[in-house]
């Protein structure tokens, strides 16, 4: 799997950022990218490690977390 893209970014980076919670197939893994960032500040193996990532965006950052998941369904956490 390919590295990280960069470290999670500072409290007031995320504050009221939109993230998306991507799977991607090429990598057979999960991303989480910053609204209008090129590159994933974190990639997972598995769906449910994404999520709980994203729902500390939300709780402790104030963010704002999309996910698109496999069956073409979004949801917002």
């Amino acid at each position: 799997m390919k590295k990280e893209a960069r470290l999670l970014p500072n409290k007031a980076e995320v504050k009221n950022g939109v993230f998306h919670i991507i799977h991607r197939q090429d990598l057979l893994a999960w991303e989480i990218r910053q609204e209008g960032a090129e590159e994933p500040i974190k990639l997972f193996a598995r769906e449910i490690e994404a999520l709980e990532f994203g729902k500390i965006l939300v709780n402790d950052y104030g963010a704002k977390v999309l996910f698109h998941g496999r069956d073409g369904k979004n949801r917002t956490l």
